[in-house]
């Protein structure tokens, strides 16, 4: 939604247009936070239902397009998106994948970037749904962690 877009300061720094978290997104920030700071032993393993949540994958995808996100692997891009299938259609197909657990990604296309001192580093690029690939499980619980929600 364009209408979520403001023009950044002039001598602004960073992407060129910002994107506002929605206010859903920002109070479940804030709890996590929160809670965090409350119990610092405390670590998050039932956050998963929130991953594939419409208005979080929803601004991910509103994210990665601000950014000028590139096509992956799979070559589709968001102009194909928006023309074929649709934000609102992806976006349903990405929360029923990663709801059922189905989802599965496509490899990273991996590129050279060169740096300052003449060397090359590695530099990953997700395919079409890689916001997903960057909303992960965790690895369980670590013995002697308590558990939180």
């Amino acid at each position: 939604d364009p209408a979520l877009f403001t023009q950044p300061t002039s001598g602004g720094k960073g992407i060129a247009e910002m994107l506002t978290t929605p206010e859903s997104i920002r109070t479940l920030q804030r709890k996590l936070y929160r809670k965090a700071k409350q119990e610092p032993t405390c670590r998050f393993h039932a956050l998963y239902d929130k991953v594939y949540r419409a208005d979080i994958l929803s601004h991910a995808y509103h994210l990665v397009r601000a950014n000028k996100g590139s096509a992956g692997i799979d070559g589709v891009t968001f102009k194909a998106i928006e023309e074929n299938e649709g934000v609102p259609a992806f976006i349903g197909e990405l929360e029923e994948a990663l709801k059922n657990k189905t989802y599965k990604p496509d490899p990273v296309k991996r590129v050279m970037i060169p740096k300052s001192d003449g060397s090359q580093r590695p530099l990953g690029i997700l395919d079409k749904d890689g916001t997903k690939r960057n909303i992960g499980g965790g690895k369980g619980n670590r013995k002697g962690t308590p558990l939180c929600f």
